[in-house]
């Protein structure tokens, strides 16, 4: 439908924007801003107030038509950025920083906007999903251009004095035929609300606004940027005239250039990248970032006077009355159960195979890591208000046949009220996008069913509850019995030839290369994040240094030198190569710099996953035992992020011969000089039972490229 408020005048768009007030809201004397330490010193702190304009009926939580405002933390994640390889696009931490930085307002109801060309007010034609006798006077085309104009539900006000909020679309976040508007606002004394305004670009054009979608990110700013910018002394010069800045320059456009040169010859892996800036240190390894930042925390929501707090949204902060106190949480326990989370998880409930403590998961969002479970704040304060995340949850369980009342009573135990529970599993039940759902679910069933026939099939094998040992392998064997059957075996009397066999030990590695910077894994008993978010896990230091660490710290996985690292260590410590064999018989021996090189302590843990590629793991020094769950078990290993899975391979005992519906899980231990091929698809979990050097490889003479059509980077 075309908006019918009354319409202003065509001219100076740029006038009537600036113009644009609503009513002015009285407010109390600002409490001082007090100063405490913050990281960058001393110094005052940025206080927001956000006040609510609207009538409660006008937010999402309290309307049943799908429609309303909701607000939130920005969230890390792009749809474009999960769709990149690898999801390499995260890599790039100015981006990421800008994504999670500020508050969310979302498009409160979902319309199709077209422009007829001409620069008057109401040439705008707007379709609404849903509720248009609602939105109409809300969202409209008031000043022409082809600009449509959202009257904002919130008035932000800004402490201290000189203080900005900048108003833009959220970032790298793009929308067909439609480009947001940016303003920078002076929050610090205005009483005015404002509007967010999108231009549409080419008349005729559908411009498409769905529901929920971010309209624009209010990123509020502790300085006056603008007056700071006027007063700011700026230099121009030649980079030559700075020997110290040219010298740094230089030292990391030469590395850079060498690092493209390796990525080229095939001596680093092809997805691997320099991790400097995302560590804020220099080229040299030296931290040189101050206040270095990797994610952007939300700061807590305090609800005053009669604001009541909705359940937060996905990205948004655990929120609080000013009455009560952030109560500590403790970390959950892993988890075997393959059901979806409750989005909830401070208190355990009791009907467990229907909700469960949320157990922390990777990916990559938050930190890196999509999904990490958000504390059900509402159900412990009785608001009882269902959000998205809850309607999520509902539509998950429903299409796992968990019956109605089962699903009602949960939420009810939850804090959510009785009608409106049954309300939401009532609306679900009738929703088309269920039922369309419902035939995507059975057409995951039907390869569920497919894997279950190969899982039986594969247990009538008489070895299948084994992994085989075979002496000197042939290839042809290998190919035909294991490698193209996705069947795991051990492979004895290759790697007597190796001169790592007798030259490898904790004293030749200090001798050799103990004056070396290698770059390792450390810090990993702070959580259980250490292979989502490796990345942070990135630390540097001397060859001698860690190998002393191994050798004194007795049981531990706090570190651990692993294939993260190799881009780093492989340049380093380049001669290791020339002590392996490249076991001909299976593998591609054209590139000598082929495999992986890991060293660790007693005690490293590599959780449940399974890798993109068939993998050889040849044992060098000390054992480790290997837990195997074939590929077609995967649905009942709980893979839930990218490769990962949440079966804790520490409890997950031996299963070699279980019932149909429990995973088959295979058990042996690597010795030295043994090789174990792990099939592709196949999740394994890995413990160190020794002091253990292990090389891995991938290179094989087979078909290997499997990684190419993977796109599931995700939650799943």
């Amino acid at each position: 439908m075309k908006s019918k408020r009354p319409q202003a005048s065509g001219r100076n768009v740029l006038k009537r924007l600036s113009r644009r007030q609503g009513a002015a809201i009285r407010r109390a004397p600002d409490p001082p801003i007090e100063a405490r330490p913050g990281r960058d010193g001393d110094g005052p702190r940025l206080a927001v107030d956000i006040f609510q304009l609207v009538d409660d009926s006008l937010l999402k939580a309290n309307r049943d038509d799908g429609s309303g405002w909701e607000w939130c933390w920005a969230d890390l994640q792009r749809d474009w950025m999960d769709a990149t390889p690898s999801r390499h696009a995260y890599r790039c931490l100015p981006l990421t920083i800008a994504n999670q930085t500020g508050w969310w307002i979302r498009n409160p109801v979902g319309f199709s906007a077209v422009w007829g060309g001409r620069p008057t007010p109401g040439d705008i034609a707007i379709e609404f999903d849903a509720a248009g006798d609602v939105w109409k006077d809300l969202i409209n085309n008031q000043f022409g251009e082809g600009i449509l104009t959202w009257n904002t539900p919130f008035l932000f006000r800004t402490r201290p004095e000189g203080s900005r909020l900048l108003i833009c679309g959220p970032a790298n976040y793009f929308l067909r035929n439609a480009h947001p508007l940016t303003a920078i606002i002076e929050s610090d004394w205005m009483a005015m609300s404002f509007t967010m305004n999108w231009k549409i670009m080419d008349p005729g054009v559908p411009a498409r606004f769905d529901a929920g979608i971010p309209l624009f990110q209010a990123i509020p700013l502790l300085g006056n940027v603008c007056a700071n910018l006027e007063t700011a002394s700026v230099t121009y010069r030649k980079l030559a005239d700075d020997p110290d800045m040219s010298r740094a320059y230089n030292e990391w456009r030469l590395s850079r250039s060498h690092f493209h040169g390796q990525k080229a010859r095939g001596e680093v892996k092809g997805d691997a990248w320099q991790k400097d800036y995302f560590h804020g240190r220099d080229i040299s390894g030296r931290e040189a970032a101050t206040a270095h930042s990797t994610k952007v925390r939300p700061p807590v929501v305090h609800y005053a006077g009669s604001a009541s707090p909705s359940r937060p949204s996905r990205g948004d902060a655990p929120v609080f009355p000013e009455s009560e106190q952030p109560m500590p949480t403790s970390p959950q326990p892993p988890t075997s159960d393959p059901r979806p989370q409750c989005p909830a998880g401070e208190a355990t409930h009791p009907d467990a195979s229907l909700i469960e403590p949320a157990a922390g998961r990777a990916p990559g969002g938050d930190a890196g890591g999509r999904g990490h479970a958000r504390s059900m704040r509402n159900g412990r304060h009785g608001t009882g208000l269902v959000d998205d995340e809850w309607r999520r949850w509902i539509a998950e369980n429903l299409l796992l046949d968990e019956p109605r009342e089962r699903i009602v009573g949960a939420m009810v135990s939850r804090g959510i009220e009785g009608p409106e529970a049954e309300r939401e599993v009532d609306a679900a039940l009738r929703s088309p996008y269920i039922r369309g759902s419902e035939r995507l679910r059975d057409r995951l069933r039907k390869r569920d069913w497919l894997l279950a026939c190969y899982r039986k099939l594969n247990r009538l094998h008489p070895a299948s509850g084994e992994v085989e040992r075979r002496d000197k392998l042939p290839r042809s064997e290998f190919l035909e019995a294991y490698y193209s059957t996705n069947r795991p075996v051990i492979i004895t009397g290759m790697m007597d030839d190796w001169p790592a066999m007798q030259r490898w030990s904790l004293d030749s590695f200090a001798e050799r290369f103990g004056d070396r910077p290698i770059e390792v894994q450390a810090g990993r008993d702070a959580g259980d994040n250490y292979e989502t978010e490796r990345e942070k896990f990135a630390r540097e230091m001397p060859f001698a240094e860690f190998i002393e660490k191994v050798r004194t710290a007795g049981v531990t996985n706090d570190f651990y030198l692993t294939a993260n690292n190799n881009t780093n260590n492989k340049a380093v410590l380049a001669e290791l190569w020339d002590d392996i064999g490249q076991l001909p018989e299976y593998l591609d021996g054209r590139d000598r710099m082929a495999g992986f090189f890991w060293f660790g302590p007693t005690g490293t843990i590599t959780p449940f996953h399974h890798d993109l590629t068939n993998n050889l793991m040849a044992q060098v020094v000390g054992r480790k035992r290997v837990k195997i769950a074939p590929s077609w078990d995967m649905p009942l290993m709980a893979n839930d992020f990218h490769v990962f899975s949440r079966r804790d391979g520490r409890v997950l005992a031996h299963a070699p011969r279980p019932d149909q519906l429990e995973p088959q899980v295979l058990e042996c231990t690597l010795n030295p000089g043994e090789i174990l091929f792990l099939p592709i698809g196949c999740l394994h979990f890995v413990e160190g039972l020794d002091i253990s050097v292990t090389m891995s490889f991938t290179n094989f003479l087979f078909d290997n490229d499997f990684s190419s059509f993977y796109s599931t980077y995700r939650g799943v």
